[in-house]
């Protein structure tokens, strides 16, 4: 683990790394770092708009293919398989989401209901468990409807709007 740097060393090494690009060099980061970003709550209803988005370009059977193997952390993946960039972008993109959730929770960003965490629980480990291919058919339906009405309307739009 890395040596916590004190407020001046970290400004040095900002100010050298904004130098840098505005001489034309390629900043890198350090791999395996921790970077802290701040988010809005806002931010992460965008990133389940942009899953739900993905979903609706891809059929039930390889969005259901890539969720199962990010549920069980693609122990079903061989290291020579070929590289599936929608699984990819899903589990980017559902790893964020669940980063915000974990530190939202950490910085007390909350609200508390009357749901009952055992129950809740629960249902979530049993709807993981029995991962009701039925119920996420009729999901993928309903955010593919609604991406269809929302591509035509925009589509509509963009047309009245050339005349």
């Amino acid at each position: 683990m890395a040596k916590k740097l004190t407020k001046k060393q970290l400004a040095e090494k900002a100010a050298k790394a904004k130098e840098a690009i505005r001489n034309g060099k390629v900043v890198d980061l350090v791999p395996g770092s921790i970077t802290q970003v701040p988010f809005t709550v806002e931010f992460r209803t965008y990133l389940e708009e942009t899953i739900n988005y993905l979903f609706s370009l891809h059929s039930e059977d390889e969005t259901i293919t890539a969720l199962s193997h990010i549920r069980t952390n693609f122990e079903n993946i061989k290291e020579t398989d070929p590289v599936n960039p929608y699984m990819n972008a899903l589990w980017t993109l559902m790893t964020i989401q669940s980063e915000i959730n974990r530190q939202s929770v950490e910085q007390g960003n909350v609200i508390i209901t009357d749901v009952d965490v055992d129950k809740a629980t629960k249902q979530m480990i049993k709807d993981l468990e029995t991962f009701d291919e039925d119920k996420l058919k009729d999901m993928f339906k309903t955010v593919n409807a609604n991406y269809e009405t929302m591509r035509k309307e925009d589509k509509a739009s963009r047309q009245s709007n050339e005349d």
